[in-house]
């Protein structure tokens, strides 16, 4: 049922991390296929809105620009919709940096 107010998703982000919870207590760092939960679809754009942000460059150059913006969004959602914090928050925030290569001058 899709959440229309405050207190649904006060309520549905409880049992969602609940049961995260319960999964990682169950597997620990155990590799089983059955625990994955899915990454929420519709988040992340497509490689190819990000390409066309770049005609200046060549197809590789924007192949690899348009990956790093992908995984900028995967560190965005993970840092604003999980309680992360401390350090591995922070080490989240300099792994987005380093990956952005206009700031990182790796490109």
């Amino acid at each position: 049922m899709p959440i229309s107010n405050e207190e649904e998703l006060e309520d549905a982000a409880s049992i969602a991390s609940e049961k995260l919870q319960d999964i990682q207590d169950y597997l620990g760092r155990n590799d089983n296929p059955t625990g994955q939960v899915k990454f929420p679809h519709g988040y992340l754009s497509a490689t190819s809105n990000f390409r066309s942000e770049f005609p200046f460059f060549d197809d590789k150059a924007k192949s690899n620009l348009a990956h790093a913006r992908m995984l900028n969004d995967v560190y965005w959602w993970l840092l604003h919709r999980t309680n992360i914090s401390s350090i591995a928050r922070d080490m989240t925030i300099k792994a987005a940096i380093y990956n952005w290569p206009p700031l990182s001058k790796r490109y």
